[in-house]
This record gives C-alpha cells, sequence and structure tokens, in this order.
C-alpha cells in the first residue's frame, strides 16, 4: 500500500510545476481528505487586539500538532491573514502606470515556483525560485519602475500596503471578550480521551506563559460523553460479575462460580478483538451495546455451567459430567442467543441518517452474544472440568466453611421446591383454565395501559443537556453592529441566570461555566445547514454538569429566554438545548402569510 502523505507531497509537488494557470484561478490546494469528527476546542480570550489573539492561537495550534497523540487543528472566530493595497487614479497617473501593470508587478515579485530538475552525475539538483513575501513591508519592497539611472519607484511609494485581516464579519466571544478558537479534532483511528487528556495537560501548564490580559480555557469537551459511557459500562460489569459470582458460589461450587463469572470480562476483550478488527471503534453507541447485553452475555455459560455440575452431582466423573452437561443444553442455548441474534440483524439494513448511526449497535450486540456463545462452549468447560477434576482428586477430611454453607443452602431450596414451589405447580397445573385466564387478564391490562398512554414510549430519549443555545437572525442587510450588540444583550443576562440558580449548589457555585458567541454565523442544530453573514448570531452556554445540579436544562433555556426578553427586528429568534443524537425537536410549527403582523 503506498503511503498516502508521500503520494500527496509528489501530487503538490507536480501541481506546483504549472505555471499556466489563468491569472483569475487560486492556489491550488493539495491535501488529504481525512474525516474529522470533533473532540475538544481551546478558547483563546481575552481584552487584547485581534492580532495578538491570533497569534497566540497559531501558537496553541503548532503546539498541540507536535504532540503524538493529536494531528488535527485548526482555527475558528478569528479572521485569516490578509494583505491588501490601496492605489489612487492620481498616483497611478502621477508614475504613468495602470492598474494591471501594478497587479503584475506584485503577482511576479512574490513568488515560491519550481523551475525544474538539472540530472548530475553526483544526483538530481532541484532548482526552485524562492522569493515569496509574508509581511506587508516586504511588499512595500516590490519594485514597480526601475529606470536606467538606478531611480527606483517601490510599492509604497505609489500606493497603501495594510497588512491585516480579511474583511468578513465573523467575530468570537468567549465569556464577553474577543476570543479565538483552536478547534481539536479527531481521525477514525485516533482516541478522543488521549486528546482531552493531552489539551488538559497543555492548558495546566501553559495558562501562566501567556501573555498579559490573555487566558485559555476548555471549551465543548466532548470525550466526558465517552469517559461517562465508560465509567458506566466498568461500574456496571463489576457489580454483575461480583453479583454472578456469590450467587453462583451460594449454589455451586467456588471454582465453578469464579470461572463463570469470569465469562463477563472474556466475553468483552473477544468482542473487542473482533470490532476491531471489523474497522468499528469504542464510540457512544457500540458502549451503549454492551451495556445492553450485560445482563444477557453470562445466562448461557451460566445454564452450561449449571448443568454440568449437575451431572457432576450425580456422580459422574468430571470429565464425562462436562461433556453430558454441555450436549444436553448445547441446542437450547444455541436456539436462545440465535433468536436474540436473528433479532438485530435486520437493523444492519437501515438505510439513511438513522442507519449510519446504529449500525454499530446491532453489529456489537451480535459480535458479542456470538463471543459470549464460544466462551460458553469452548473456554468454560474446559476450565470447569480441570475445576472439577482437582476437587475430585482433593482428600476431604473435613468439610470447610464454604461446603457446610453450600450444604445448608442445599437443604432450604429442597425445603422450597418440596413444600412450597411443588404444592404450588401441582395447583396452578390443575386449575389450568383459571391460571390461563388470568394470564390473558394481566396481558389486557397491560395492553390498556400502553393504548391509554399511561406508559409514555419515547423513541429516542434525550439525557438532560450541558449546552443551551440562543440563535438569531436579522433581515438581510443588517449592520454587523446590531449584531454585535445583540450577542452582547444575550450574554449581559449570563450574570443574573447564575446569581438566581446558584442555590441549587452547596456553596453557590455558578450556574453556566462558559459562554461562547459567534457574530456573522449561525450553525444550527438537527442538520439545520449553516447560515452565514453579518446579520446572524449564537450564543452557548456550557452548564454545570447534569449530575451535579438539581435543576434542568430547560428551566434555565426558559429563565434565560424570559431575562433577555423581545429582540425587536428579528426574522428568527430560538433559545434551546444542545444534545447529541439523529433525533431533532419533539414538535416544530411553522407559520407561513403575507402579513408579519398578522404572523
Amino acid at each position: 500500500m503506498e503511503d498516502v502523505q508521500k503520494v500527496v507531497d509528489e501530487v503538490k509537488t507536480l501541481v506546483d510545476t504549472i505555471d499556466t494557470f489563468p491569472d483569475e484561478v487560486e492556489t491550488p490546494v493539495i491535501q488529504e481528505v481525512t474525516v474529522r469528527e470533533e473532540a475538544t476546542n481551546i478558547a483563546v480570550y481575552g481584552d487584547v487586539s485581534e492580532r495578538t489573539l491570533r497569534h497566540v492561537a497559531e501558537r496553541v495550534r503548532d503546539d498541540l500538532l507536535s504532540s503524538k497523540h493529536i494531528s488535527q487543528v485548526n482555527l475558528a472566530g478569528v479572521r485569516e491573514y490578509e494583505i491588501s493595497v490601496e492605489i489612487s487614479e492620481e498616483n497611478l497617473r502621477r508614475f504613468g502606470l495602470t492598474f494591471d501593470e501594478v497587479a503584475a508587478a506584485v503577482k511576479t515579485g512574490s513568488l515560491d515556483l519550481p523551475g525544474g530538475v538539472i540530472r548530475a552525475s553526483g544526483g538530481d539538483v532541484l532548482i526552485r525560485a524562492k522569493g515569496q513575501r509574508y509581511t506587508g513591508r516586504e511588499f512595500e519592497d516590490i519594485p514597480l519602475i526601475t529606470l536606467p539611472d538606478g531611480t527606483i519607484v517601490r510599492l509604497g511609494e505609489v500606493g497603501r500596503v495594510i497588512d491585516g485581516f480579511k474583511d468578513t464579519v465573523q467575530k468570537g466571544r468567549f465569556n464577553g471578550k474577543p476570543s479565538a478558537l483552536v478547534q481539536v479534532r479527531k481521525t477514525r483511528d485516533e482516541d478522543i480521551i488521549n486528546i482531552a487528556r493531552t489539551v488538559k495537560r497543555y492548558i495546566e501548564e501553559n495558562r501562566d506563559k501567556l501573555p498579559t490580559g490573555v487566558s485559555m480555557a476548555r471549551w465543548a469537551d466532548l470525550s466526558f460523553l465517552v469517559q461517562d459511557r465508560i465509567n458506566l459500562l466498568v461500574r456496571n460489569g463489576i457489580q454483575g460479575i461480583i453479583l454472578v459470582f456469590l450467587c453462583l458460589a451460594l449454589f455451586l461450587r467456588m471454582g465453578m462460580a469464579f470461572w463463570v463469572a469470569l465469562g463477563i470480562p472474556i466475553s468483552f476483550m473477544g468482542a473487542f478483538c473482533v470490532l476491531y478488527w471489523l474497522g468499528a471503534s469504542i464510540n457512544m453507541i457500540s458502549l451503549f451495546a454492551f451495556i445492553m447485553t450485560l445482563g444477557i452475555l453470562v445466562d448461557d455459560a451460566i445454564i452450561v455451567g449449571e448443568n454440568i455440575y449437575a451431572h457432576y452431582e450425580r456422580g459422574k466423573p468430571p470429565v464425562r459430567a462436562v461433556i453430558d452437561g454441555t450436549s444436553e443444553v448445547g441446542a437450547p442455548v444455541v436456539m436462545a442467543i440465535s433468536t436474540s441474534v436473528v433479532a438485530f440483524i435486520p437493523l444492519l439494513y437501515i438505510s439513511g441518517i438513522m442507519g449510519k448511526f446504529i449500525k454499530i449497535l446491532p453489529m456489537a450486540v451480535i459480535t458479542i452474544l456470538i463471543v459470549s456463545l464460544f466462551e460458553a462452549f469452548v473456554i468454560l468447560p474446559a476450565h470447569v472440568a480441570e475445576t472439577l477434576e482437582r476437587d475430585h482428586r482433593r482428600v476431604k477430611a473435613k468439610k470447610r466453611l464454604h461446603t457446610r454453607l453450600l450444604d445448608r443452602i442445599q437443604e432450604g431450596l429442597q425445603y422450597t421446591i418440596k413444600r412450597i414451589y411443588g404444592p404450588a405447580l401441582r395447583w396452578v397445573l390443575k386449575n389450568r383454565y383459571f391460571t390461563f385466564t388470568l394470564g390473558l387478564g394481566v396481558l389486557i391490562m397491560i395492553i390498556g395501559l400502553v393504548a391509554g398512554r399511561h406508559v409514555p414510549f419515547v423513541l429516542f430519549p434525550k439525557p438532560d443537556s450541558n449546552y443551551i443555545q440562543a440563535e438569531f437572525s436579522y433581515p438581510l442587510g443588517s449592520s454587523v453592529s446590531i449584531t454585535e450588540a445583540t450577542v452582547e444583550k444575550i450574554e449581559q443576562a449570563i450574570p443574573q441566570l447564575n446569581k438566581e440558580f446558584s442555590e441549587s449548589f452547596a456553596g453557590g457555585k455558578d450556574i453556566v461555566l462558559y459562554s461562547f458567541g459567534l457574530v456573522g454565523m449561525v450553525a444550527r442544530a438537527h442538520f439545520g445547514g449553516t447560515e452565514l453573514g453579518g446579520h446572524s448570531g449564537q450564543v452557548f452556554l456550557e452548564l454545570v454538569p447534569s449530575e451535579d445540579r438539581s435543576v434542568t436544562a430547560t428551566a434555565v433555556v426558559n429563565r434565560w429566554r424570559s431575562l433577555v426578553g423581545e429582540i425587536p427586528g428579528t426574522d428568527q429568534l430560538s433559545f434551546s438545548t444542545l444534545s447529541g443524537g439523529p433525533g431533532g425537536n419533539l414538535i416544530e410549527i411553522q407559520l407561513l402569510g403575507d402579513d408579519f403582523n398578522e404572523l
């Protein structure tokens, strides 16, 4: 397989040798197309000049790119550099120049152009004309007129060279101050948690090294979603292993209980390897699949292990007990796992955006179930046979505490079976019509609860969000100063918001951690696209994590909306929570009409 970066460099070198492009064409950009997902951001902010913010943000970007865990970093919320030249008609006439002549002189006076290759016995010599200019002062020195007597008229004498930024209206504000956003993204092969740790460590180590008046903070860190899901999986997995081990240890041998409980991590490890081989990753949806199957993947191991122990108790040798016990329940266990696998197969063929989102879910579930089946029929019997063989050879001079406890539990279990469960089962079988009617009545009651909407149904439930937003737009052509004033007005409600909700926390902490405002752009949620222009703006708020606050994000949004009040003149104004996933808003209403006042 070819090295992608090597191919990119070769293509770039060949394209650079082309000097016959039309004059109006933009500079070709050759780069590798990679799938980049948002990971986290660093906001560089302060009451300093835009050039200072840009310079610091570029330094942060270069430092992060030097890390082995990060390969994708770009800047946002700050304008690109641009060198412009302003020449009056009077100066053109005074020096006898035309605008095209000045443009041609600027173009030829700033070049970085390959000139071919010289073949030599000692090797190839690459020829390149390196005269690219990068600053306004360097462009001022470009000669426009050169006379035989040595007189030189330079660009700076004819026109005004402005070393500034592109004339765009996109601006960023963080915590009410001008800001530049350093966006850290990840590729398919990179670890979002390692990226977040690297960014956090970088901020802690370099916070005190910034210029006076400049600060930086982490913003919109998406790694905590994955980390919380991993923590939930680990926590539930440990609890499941402990509960399975304790329950089986009370009814089976200690060694057998250990190997059956160990089937949970063994199945997970095997599923991780298979998913990696299939090109899948550990993400929010695949972790949900692991959590969902946590309660069922050990069932087949419990059935196989318990049946082996039942045959062993009948006096069979350990190896024979393993063979007979596994063979007896093999077909039912395979059928039980197969029904679950078949139930998830149709989800692999869902098309569209929804299908792309949830495809990893059935893939992970099917993989886990198949691996757990392999563990129950191949790995578990081998370990159980060894455990029973070792116990069978052990001289039982006296019963241990665990053995005496098992004897008592067995006595209680036998008593329950003979005195309670057995008579109840005989009565149910004798009065089968009453039992059937009772079951049918319960089924009708359940259907009635669902049909009567007493049991709510949500296809994609949304957890409480940690981010809320306000987005607005004025009619096209509106002044950007009005948009900036509106963003500031929305931000001015944040201190009152913190004051009112501070009672919800111990110690009176602020409910709003950070705010980020955008002027000149609205990135609409739920696949609504992006609206650009000085007539639009947006403000994001990051709240205290939902598990650390007693109020919902919806309550904060509603109060934020009431504190901001009416904003006259806007075409669109909305306050909402931000939540991931393929689901959109529950209800959306649009009004159309010819009379705006009537609407």
